[in-house]
């Protein structure tokens, strides 16, 4: 609760360290991002193939992204960016698959749920890209008359919002007391500079 960021990727690493009581290794760190990255990797790829429908053409940007500076950073900086990835990545399948069919299912709304549920005790970051998809997801859902669907995903993902602060309510003075936070509302208070901020 003293740190700035929320707990879940934490209680990974505690409960692998768990099983190797005594035992100190940067392995322990990096094995776990490496699970997120190549789970990440077939993301990419699903993506790739609802968007392209061809299989040769989704390889080219897991094999651009794989081995780019970015992804190999997150592997080996023992922090919860790599799991950040996969949870968004896993957030934007879902939601084109939803976008793909007629209607959202039970288990697709207990899908976007669950996800936004861990996203969120694992980075704020992923309340801010989750923001952006849902702004343009309803928006298409409502111009395109899917009303019931427009209400299930915002539930959806509400509800996962909901639980993610009753599991872990220091999130909100995270968010809205803490240095983190204070210190992103006056970069999204300075974005009127944008001009010398894209320049810097």
């Amino acid at each position: 609760e003293r740190d700035v960021h929320p707990p879940l990727y934490y209680f990974l690493i505690h409960t692998i360290a768990s099983l190797l009581p005594g035992t100190f290794s940067k392995w322990i760190g990096i094995g776990l991002n490496i699970l997120f990255f190549a789970i990440s990797i077939v993301l990419v790829y699903c993506i790739c193939l609802q968007i392209t429908k061809r299989h040769w053409l989704s390889i080219l940007p897991c094999t651009f992204w794989g081995f780019s500076a970015g992804a190999i950073s997150s592997v080996v900086f023992i922090r919860m960016y790599a799991m950040l990835t996969c949870l968004t990545l896993l957030i934007t399948w879902l939601t084109f698959r939803l976008l793909d069919s007629d209607k959202i299912s039970l288990k697709q709304m207990a899908a976007l749920s669950t996800v936004a549920l861990i996203g969120f005790l694992t980075q704020y970051y992923f309340v801010v890209y989750l923001f952006f998809l849902f702004v343009g997801t309803a928006l298409f859902l409502f111009l395109q008359k899917r009303f019931r669907d427009f209400w299930k995903y915002t539930g959806s993902l509400a509800l996962g919002g909901v639980l993610g602060i009753l599991f872990f309510p220091t999130s909100l003075s995270h968010i809205f007391f803490g240095y983190r936070g204070k210190e992103n509302q006056s970069n999204l208070l300075l974005l009127g500079n944008w001009k010398s901020r894209i320049r810097s």
